[in-house]
């Protein structure tokens, strides 16, 4: 069992994913004329803000394209970012999360006329209802992705 996790690990296609956001991350650096390695937190945080904008706003790859980065340096012997910088990233990912511009993939997204006829529906005392309630609202108002607000992912 190690030794397929081990080769799933080695994969080459996975290396090669990795290595090519790096090297991304390499040339952004030098357009941006800033200094690649030792890797720093301001880099990562302009190059994570730059793939956003490339993407139209779309921030899902975001953990994945931080992930690689990390791996990356691993792969290469390079130290990752300190805890306090790593912390700093985070705090700039979430918001980069939270304002999340691409179009909804929903079908139909809840509509605010709907939302209001749920909300009556709903027996406000009681708790479970009402967290419901807020969640709902939430959702609607503040454009959140539910899973973002359920999650305990700690971004």
């Amino acid at each position: 069992m190690l030794k397929h996790v081990e080769q799933l690990a080695q994969d080459k296609r996975h290396s090669k994913a990795v290595a090519a956001t790096f090297r991304r991350y390499e040339e952004w650096c030098r357009k941006e004329q800033v200094i690649a390695v030792p890797v720093s937190y301001k880099p990562i945080a302009g190059f994570c803000c730059q793939h956003v904008t490339n993407s139209k706003g779309l921030t899902k790859s975001l953990d994945n394209l931080v992930s690689a980065l990390r791996t990356s340096c691993r792969m290469r012997n390079l130290t990752w970012l300190s805890e306090d910088s790593h912390y700093q990233l985070r705090s700039v990912l979430k918001v980069l999360k939270y304002q999340d511009l691409s179009v909804s993939q929903q079908k139909r997204p809840i509509q605010l006329e709907l939302l209001k006829k749920m909300l009556r529906s709903m027996d406000l005392s009681a708790r479970r209802d009402f967290l419901v309630a807020v969640i709902l609202v939430t959702r609607h108002d503040g454009l959140l992705p539910t899973v973002d607000l359920l999650s305990e992912k700690g971004y």
